[in-house]
């Protein structure tokens, strides 16, 4: 077993971030330099403005068609981190709807975004998701009890990376994949430290604690 060297790239990842198989989306964006990321996009939870997204409201033939996978910052307002003048961060490349659940997606943020939004992202101080969607004339139904928008129909048409988002379980992780680190060496594996621990882990994924 090689142990670490002087000079040796080391890869630091915090607790429960990293994983040990490519998350099979198909992209080689990290190939790149982007920074690869999964989460809920949004859940049916009851959010802060007391709607509840429901995860029938995207899924018609229409409910994707406009959006390809953006990712804004800050839904485009100028004046927070990154700029936010619409031009897209990145992009969401895959996207499942879970019934009863909410809506799940991977993708990245492109790398030659502004260093401030990467170190944010990276820091986990700009650490939300928040969906910006257009409601169909059909697709909601207040509860005037509860005072609850319900949403079960709509187009969306893009995907913030936001500092503070409406839902409490949408946010965003980082993916941290074997493949991911490929890159650092030719000989196909990487180290992380994990807990305080440095671990050697090849893409066979076989961990070896090399401290």
């Amino acid at each position: 077993m090689r142990l670490p060297q002087a000079g040796d790239a080391f890869v630091h990842v915090p607790d429960g971030t990293f994983t040990l198989a490519d998350d099979g989306d198909g992209d080689n964006a990290m190939e790149h330099g982007d920074i690869k990321t999964r989460g809920w996009l949004t859940t049916e939870k009851l959010n802060s403005y007391r709607q509840i997204v429901h995860s029938s409201t995207f899924d018609w033939e229409g409910g994707f068609k406009r959006w390809q996978g953006r990712i804004l910052s800050e839904h485009g307002r100028r004046f927070l981190i990154g700029g936010g003048d619409g031009t897209p961060i990145g992009k969401i490349t895959t996207h499942q709807i879970v019934k009863g659940a909410g809506l799940y997606g991977i993708g990245h943020i492109y790398h030659d975004n502004p260093p401030l939004l990467k170190r944010a992202l990276l820091d986990g101080t700009l650490n939300a998701w928040s969906i910006g969607f257009t409601v169909m004339e059909d697709g909601f139904k207040y509860d005037k009890k509860k005072d609850i928008l319900n949403i079960t129909k709509g187009q969306m048409r893009e995907v913030s990376l936001v500092y503070l988002g409406a839902n409490d379980e949408s946010f965003v992780e980082i993916i941290h994949s074997l493949r991911t680190y490929r890159r650092l060496n030719p000989d196909n594996y990487c180290y992380i430290i994990k807990g305080g621990v440095t671990y050697l882990v090849n893409l066979e994924g076989e961990v070896h604690n090399a401290s």
